[in-house]
């Protein structure tokens, strides 16, 4: 058996689990940090600067609020859709196919879910599209040679791919 690699696996699990944990943190550690540097401007005010410092608190809180929605949409929520994708992938029955694959360009956004890319699988008989989450495109085009490979699938998604002439 040549090499193989899983896309999702129960292991996985707690790996995401800590992600959301650590994206979590950071929205908490910059919104607690955009509070306090408005507090502290404020309490740094007086008569002579009241107008700066109101100034520096206006462009703390707007710049920190923009930071602080931008990682809770990009970052925990993206980390939160991988981890529902990943628990519903290592709880589905798996089948495999064998063939040439192929990672198109063609991209699709799933409400409220993950960005996916298109795989196209041929198999001598006919082609199968095939789905993969957008973030572990990366690690297939690694294992891509143009040589044959056995696609674990959960679904219409790809959860594990391997070469040579393995069996599931």
């Amino acid at each position: 058996m040549e090499t193989r690699l899983d896309l999702y696996c129960r292991e996985d699990l707690p790996r995401l689990k800590r992600n959301i944990k650590i994206q979590r943190a950071l929205v908490w550690i910059l919104a607690g940090g955009t509070l306090a540097l408005c507090v502290l401007f404020c309490c740094l005010c007086n008569s002579r600067n009241a107008i700066q410092m109101e100034r520096a608190a206006i462009l703390t809180s707007t710049v920190g609020g923009w930071l602080v929605i931008y990682r809770r949409l990009f970052g925990l929520q993206e980390a939160k859709y991988e981890l529902q994708h990943a628990e519903h992938l290592v709880e589905t029955p798996t089948t495999s196919l064998r063939g040439t694959l192929t990672i198109t360009r063609e991209r699709l956004r799933i409400k409220n879910s993950i960005r996916i890319r298109i795989l196209l699988l041929d198999d001598g008989q006919r082609v199968h599209r095939l789905m993969v989450n957008e973030s572990r495109v990366r690690l297939l085009e690694r294992e891509l040679t143009g040589d044959p490979v056995t696609v674990r699938l959960a679904g219409g998604y790809v959860a594990g791919i391997g070469g040579g002439d393995e069996d599931d």
